[in-house]
């Protein structure tokens, strides 16, 4: 069912900062890590994400079936290989250390091609506690269908739980464009919807977020078991959300 979790419940995501000039030859060694995961029956795909605001910063997210399926291809021979030749370099340095959540919920919309979806905006939360987690949670899912309803250019929601620490979140916003992802804000009905949601005096600080643009997309061999809703078919090939 759209706007369900579809299965893919644990994400990994690292930021990096790419060295001056070596942006083209980054991008082409995330083909080869993709690949390189792609020999794990567990991975279900990954996403790959340059900022707006600095284009030197780039964010990949990948999403396999479970927490052991990521533990296991961590340790692969043919991954520790590839890590270790790439740690040496020189192109890129880690900006935020591996983070791994899992899936809250997903709001899709209907009828949209995730193809077409060429943007993300990547909002972090930190709870005040744990015990306000459930009202959060719903408020969030709330919000994501108002969004759904009534935001140009709104492609999925999605809400992601840390998968160690119970106050931090972060909710993904898939938007067709760039305007799009920074655009949602100012629609009345989502103004109106967040004024009523009460999510400030669940959190800690101010929610700090950013958009990115999408560089790429991958499928991997666990699409099949996430059984995931989220699918979008172009060129005969599909294409997954993250």
């Amino acid at each position: 069912m759209a706007g369900e979790s579809g299965g893919i419940m644990f994400i990994n995501r690292n930021e990096v900062e790419v060295t001056l000039g070596r942006s083209s030859q980054f991008e082409a060694t995330i083909d080869e890590w993709a690949a390189v995961q792609s020999q794990n029956a567990g991975f279900v795909g990954a996403t790959l994400l340059q900022s707006c605001a600095n284009p030197g910063r780039y964010l990949l997210t990948s999403r396999w079936t479970d927490r052991e399926a990521s533990i296991a291809a961590g340790r692969r021979e043919q991954f520790t290989a590839f890590a270790a030749s790439s740690l040496t370099s020189g192109l890129a340095r880690a900006t935020r250390l591996t983070e791994s959540y899992e899936s809250v919920f997903e709001v899709d919309q209907e009828g949209v091609n995730p193809v077409d979806e060429n943007a993300e905006r990547w909002i972090d939360f930190s709870l005040t506690s744990p015990f306000v987690a459930p009202q959060f949670e719903e408020s969030m899912r709330q919000l994501a269908e108002v969004v759904k309803q009534h935001a140009p250019g709104f492609g999925s929601a999605r809400l992601r739980r840390s998968a160690g620490k119970d106050t931090r979140y972060v909710l993904l916003l898939i938007m067709q464009n760039r305007d799009a992802a920074r655009g949602w804000l100012l629609v009345p009905e989502v103004r109106a919807a967040l004024e009523l949601s009460g999510r400030r005096e669940y959190l800690a600080g101010e929610p700090e977020a950013e958009i990115y643009a999408v560089v790429k997309r991958y499928v991997g061999p666990g699409f099949t078991a996430a059984q995931t809703t989220s699918v979008g078919v172009a060129g005969g090939h599909q294409v997954l959300r993250p």
